[in-house]
C-alpha cells in the first residue's frame, strides 16, 4: 500500500513540475515577445489576448497567432526557431499569415536568441528536480 501512496505522490508531483515549467515557458516567451519592432503581432491563447509590437504601426508586418496547444511555450522555449516550426506541424498553432509571421521573426531574429537563452536556466532547474525525484 505504502508504494502506491508513494506512486501517487510521485505522479503528483511530476504533474505539478509540468505545471511549474508550462507556466514558466509561457511567462518567459510572451515577455520576450513585448520587445517586438517594426511589426505588430496578436496572440491568441485561449481566453486570452496578447498584443505585441508597435501600438500604432500601420505597415504590413501585421499577424495574429493562435495557440492550439500550451505546449507551443515549451517547444519555442526549449526548440527555438525549429521548435516552433515543428510545433506549427504539430497543429499547436496556427495563423492565417504563415509568411508574414516568418517575416516578422526574421526582421527580430535577436528577440528568438534571448528566447533561447532561457533554455539552459530552465533545464538546469528541471534536472535537478528530476534528481530529488
Amino acid at each position: 500500500m505504502k508504494t502506491s501512496i508513494s506512486t501517487y505522490q510521485a505522479e503528483a508531483e511530476i504533474t505539478r513540475e509540468a505545471g511549474y515549467f508550462l507556466r514558466k515557458a509561457r511567462e518567459i516567451v510572451l515577455s520576450k515577445l513585448q520587445k517586438l519592432k517594426h511589426c505588430q503581432l496578436n496572440v491568441l491563447d485561449g481566453d486570452n489576448s496578447h498584443r505585441f509590437g508597435e501600438e500604432h504601426y500601420n505597415g504590413e508586418l501585421k499577424a495574429t497567432l493562435v495557440v492550439k496547444d500550451q505546449d507551443f511555450y515549451l517547444d519555442v522555449l526549449f526548440g527555438g526557431s525549429i521548435g516552433a516550426a515543428e510545433s506549427f506541424m504539430d497543429g499547436k498553432w496556427q495563423t492565417e499569415d504563415l509568411t508574414c509571421l516568418i517575416r516578422i521573426f526574421v526582421i527580430n531574429m535577436d528577440l528568438l536568441d534571448e528566447i533561447e537563452e532561457h533554455t539552459s536556466e530552465l533545464q538546469s532547474h528541471h534536472d535537478l528536480v528530476c534528481r530529488l525525484l
